[in-house]
């Protein structure tokens, strides 16, 4: 077996690069969407960016369905004060 020393190094340097550039990725995401890909190594930048913008559309959703649970909920008003109006009323 032939060991091609150049080739070796190159390999070797643009592993080093392409996980340089997931590392810095990651650490400039917010912590929410930071939390969500921990349980993950990523050795590709193109896999951590595209499992990213998965986390952030779900994490999006979320948000959108909290912020319209919330205000449904107060423009309703709970029972405990719709009782109240009523005994008052």
């Amino acid at each position: 077996m032939v060991l091609n020393l150049h080739n070796l190094v190159i390999w070797e340097t643009s592993v080093d690069t392409e996980k340089r550039k997931v590392d810095r990725f990651g650490d400039g995401l917010d912590i929410t969407i930071r939390k969500g890909l921990s349980s993950q190594v990523f050795t590709k930048y193109q896999d951590t960016y595209q499992r990213e913008m998965r986390v952030e559309k779900v994490l999006n959703k979320s948000k959108a369905m909290s912020v319209t649970t919330t205000k449904k909920s107060s423009e309703g008003g709970s029972t405990s004060e719709k009782q109240n109006n009523i005994t008052q009323g």
